[in-house]
C-alpha cells in the first residue's frame, strides 16, 4: 500500500533527500524549498508548488475535503466516486463476491 504524507519535508526525509538535493531535482535553489516547507508550515504554499514538488519526488499530490463526521446523505455510489482506484478494484470486488452468493442462493432456493 502506498505510504501517506502530510508535510512536503517528511516525504523529502523519507526519500533521505536534502534540502538540496530536491532543489537540484526541481531546478531551484535550496532557499527555495526551505522557503516551500516554511510557507507549508504557515499554510500559505500554493497548490502549483505542491504539485511540482511532489512530480520531483515521484509521488502523486492529492488535494482532499475530508467530511469531520459521517454525512448520511453520501450514498454508497459517492462513497465509491470518492475512493482511489485500488480502493475502487476491492469495492467491485467485494461486490462481485456478493453477487455471486446472492445468485447461487437464489438458485439453491428455487
Amino acid at each position: 500500500m502506498a505510504k501517506e504524507f502530510f508535510k512536503l519535508g517528511d516525504a523529502r526525509q523519507y526519500l533521505g533527500l536534502t534540502a538540496d538535493q530536491l532543489a537540484s531535482r526541481l531546478g531551484v535553489a535550496q532557499s527555495t524549498i526551505i522557503r516551500a516547507e516554511q510557507s507549508e508550515r504557515r499554510k500559505s504554499i500554493s497548490i502549483k508548488t505542491l504539485e511540482k514538488t511532489a512530480a520531483a519526488l515521484g509521488m502523486e499530490f492529492q488535494y482532499k475535503f475530508i467530511t469531520k463526521k459521517a454525512n448520511p446523505k453520501l450514498n454508497e455510489l459517492e462513497r465509491i466516486r470518492a475512493m482511489n482506484v485500488e480502493d475502487k478494484l476491492l469495492k467491485v470486488i467485494e461486490l462481485s463476491e456478493l453477487a455471486i452468493k446472492l445468485n447461487h442462493a437464489s438458485k439453491r432456493a428455487r
